[in-house]
């Protein structure tokens, strides 16, 4: 097969995507998810712009949005499990194990990763994936793709297509938030990284070690980013995914989830049926409300940590992308934090601080688990992470943007998860919960690497895009993403 890196020279005449220059198009294969308007968008983009004209895909469902005719055939994966469907017949454990050794991959994790799939019974998980598996591999040698654009790596296709990818050269991207701000990029690995993100650090960190005056640009920055405390835009601003008892916006929620439900009421959404989302709310506004007062009870506050050392540990919405599949093997918080309270040195405090987004998802009991450590201390959500970081010893996470954030203040910090941050050398990885108290003692003892921070927030500036939401109705970010797609495929 023939693969991108030899068919385009790509010549760009305006902002986001020009259309001089390609030597041959692209046969572009989509993995839908929940963007199947924003990427019928992008393609009519693509096709007026004569970049690329034929587009195929998979989606957990039917929608109208995949009834464009720009999309020629488009598998759904609710026909799998539509009545009568193939669910309860024998599983193809040779395929699916040919696959784990071929790929390097393991089946079972996939599943587990996989929040639509995991709403199955469990005895039918295991066949549903070899069925996707296969569809897959078909539409790729039979449609001749040249490029695999999903809407984000959090799924068992998803996950699967990147290992094909990096097996066959076969590229596979992704769209993914870059941490700062409205911006985002295109992303061809698990840990969401800018695509070719190493090497592109390993330049910067040269350059900026030779010439500190290189650096000023993202210097300036940086103290900009800090000093107008930015945060990504899902936790800044009006998000709508932030707490609120009820809004006229909801009725909108409402209608869609009905929308989808009734064109295709066997897909696989990642909510439930649309008469039970009265009832989540409900749900959520009292979780909201006992959670507040837990934290009038056991809350601290910046006063209390002016004289103390401490670390920070935030909350993870859970479960998602950064958990499920950055997270992996350490995405039981719980667990994390009681290793943490384990490991600190008897003058150190951890601090837990909940996720914006998260407010009203947990339920009380999550919370009251944290209170078996003595070392444990909670602080509001809505506290300034900028004043929380400054006076830190360090940050303990997962994979946040608040591991950003701290090194953007100087601020060593611990990972469990694969995130691209991780090359930095101010990052202390935590594989082994046997090893935490020497990981400490790393954290503790760690002496900043300014130039290094320099090198890892440059290498996102070079790569991110401006657009917030990837919302379909906005032309923006529509023209963006096409463009980033293109620039993609020029130098893949």
């Amino acid at each position: 097969m023939v693969y991108l890196r030899d068919l385009y020279s790509t010549v760009l005449l305006s902002k986001y995507l020009s259309v001089e220059g390609y030597a041959l198009e692209p046969i572009i294969y989509y993995l839908f998810g929940g963007y199947g308007a924003l990427f019928r968008e992008v393609s009519i983009v693509l096709a007026d712009q004569k970049y690329a004209t034929q587009f195929y895909g998979m989606s957990y469902a039917r929608t109208v949005d995949l009834e464009h005719p720009l999309f020629k055939n488009i598998h759904y994966i609710s026909d799998f499990i539509r009545p009568p469907h193939q669910l309860l017949e024998p599983v193809d454990l040779g395929f699916l194990r040919d696959m784990e050794i071929t790929y390097g991959l393991t089946i079972s994790e996939m599943i587990h990763m996989d929040r639509h799939i995991m709403r199955l019974p469990p005895e039918q998980r295991m066949k549903l994936a070899e069925l996707i598996l296969k569809q897959f591999l078909d539409d790729i040698r039979n449609f001749k793709i040249t490029l695999v654009v999903a809407s984000a790596l959090a799924d068992l296709l998803s996950c699967f297509a990147h290992a094909y990818g990096k097996k066959t050269g076969l590229p596979v991207v992704h769209p993914v938030g870059a941490r700062m701000g409205r911006n985002l990029c295109l992303s061809t690995t698990p840990n969401t990284g800018p695509y070719r993100y190493a090497e592109i650090y390993q330049s910067c960190y040269a350059s900026f070690s030779e010439n500190n005056e290189l650096a000023r640009p993202v210097r300036e920055y940086i103290h900009q980013y800090i000093s107008k405390r930015r945060q990504p835009h899902y936790v800044q601003g009006a998000s709508s995914l932030l707490f609120r008892i009820l809004s006229l916006a909801d009725l909108g929620i409402m209608w869609k989830l009905w929308k989808l439900y009734l064109q295709d009421r066997y897909g696989l959404h990642y909510t439930t049926f649309p008469l039970w989302v009265p009832f989540q709310r409900v749900r959520r506004v009292y979780r909201a409300v006992m959670y507040s007062w837990f934290l009038r009870r056991h809350e601290i506050n910046l006063e209390y940590l002016k004289e103390r050392r401490y670390v920070i540990y935030p909350i993870h919405f859970h479960p998602e992308a950064s958990t499920l599949v950055q997270g992996r093997f350490f995405n039981d918080q719980v667990r994390i934090v009681e290793m943490v309270s384990k490991a600190l040195p008897a003058d150190v405090t951890l601090v837990v601080k909940e996720h914006k987004v998260n407010v009203g998802r947990n339920p009380i009991g999550f919370y009251r688990k944290f209170l078996n450590f003595h070392n444990v201390r909670f602080i509001t959500d809505k506290v300034s992470v900028y004043e929380l970081i400054n006076n830190a010893v360090g940050l303990v996470t997962i994979c946040s943007s608040m591991g950003l954030e701290a090194m953007m203040c100087k601020k060593p910090v611990m990972v469990f998860g694969d995130v691209h941050y991780n090359l930095s050398k101010n990052v202390i990885r935590a594989t082994d919960f046997t090893k935490m108290g020497a990981y400490f003692d790393d954290l503790v003892s760690h002496k900043f690497d300014e130039i290094d921070l320099w090198a890892l927030i440059e290498t996102t500036r070079s790569q991110m895009f401006e657009t917030g939401d990837l919302n379909p109705d906005s032309k923006e970010a529509v023209h963006a993403l096409a463009g980033a797609i293109v620039r993609f495929g020029s130098n893949p």
